[in-house]
């Protein structure tokens, strides 16, 4: 198979590049093979399903988009309120996962901003943020990592103060299990973001931080937080 990354930070940045085991090439951005134009930052997150390349694009205001190439070239199906999706006032589609068959992509940047969406092949549902399926408020800005443990998606969350929380998402109902010092994880109000997530050895593996000093990994047996890095 082919490695695919995805570029950018400033303005025009964002491309899409193909390593096929000896050269690179490039596949998106700047319009090229119908894809997104020069004026957009960032390829903030990419997902794979069924042979399919999905890129969520955007750091500006109204740049939050998914588009989805299918090896000869890109077609746009989130933003902008396609497909039944988010409208316009989005910024980035910073995580993507994807759940029984189907793409989730978080979103977000600034206030309110943090919600997950389902796509289905054919449209798009909101299943997380404002309090959709038991989920967090609507005081939180980003969802910044999406990852599949077991039969649930995890959620983590935050940019602020105290807004470092993970979140289980499972028989279509969302529920709170890191962050806030539940289930003996790290302190209220002390950390800003849940920046990774993986999975090691049947354990949920969540990276915090953002500030000096919180840089801290914590491992979920299914149960119960420990401490595994961080802090010497």
């Amino acid at each position: 198979g082919n490695l695919y990354g995805g570029l950018g930070s400033s303005a025009n940045d964002a491309e899409g590049w193909m390593w096929n085991g000896t050269t690179w090439s490039k596949i998106g951005g700047d319009s090229i093979n119908s894809g997104w134009g020069a004026n957009y930052e960032e390829v903030s997150s990419l997902a794979t399903n069924n042979g399919i390349i999905y890129a969520g694009i955007g750091n500006s205001g109204n740049d939050a988009e998914v588009w989805v190439w299918n090896g000869i070239s890109w077609s746009k199906i989130g933003g902008d309120s396609l497909n039944a999706g988010w409208g316009a006032n989005f910024e980035r589609v910073t995580a993507m996962a994807v759940l029984d068959n189907q793409l989730v992509a978080g979103l977000g940047s600034s206030a309110t901003d943090a919600e997950v969406w389902r796509w289905n092949g054919t449209s798009w549902t909101k299943i997380g943020g404002d309090g959709v399926a038991s989920s967090w408020n609507t005081n939180y800005e980003q969802v910044d990592v999406l990852s599949i443990y077991g039969d649930s998606l995890i959620a983590g969350l935050g940019t602020s103060t105290a807004d470092a929380e993970v979140w289980s998402y499972t028989s279509g109902i969302w529920s709170k299990i890191g962050g806030d010092d539940i289930n003996n994880s790290w302190l209220d109000g002390t950390y800003e973001r849940v920046r990774a997530i993986s999975v090691y050895n049947g354990n949920l593996i969540a990276g915090l931080g953002n500030t000096t000093g919180e840089g801290e990994v914590w491992a979920w047996d299914g149960i119960t937080w420990t401490k595994i890095g961080g802090n010497s």
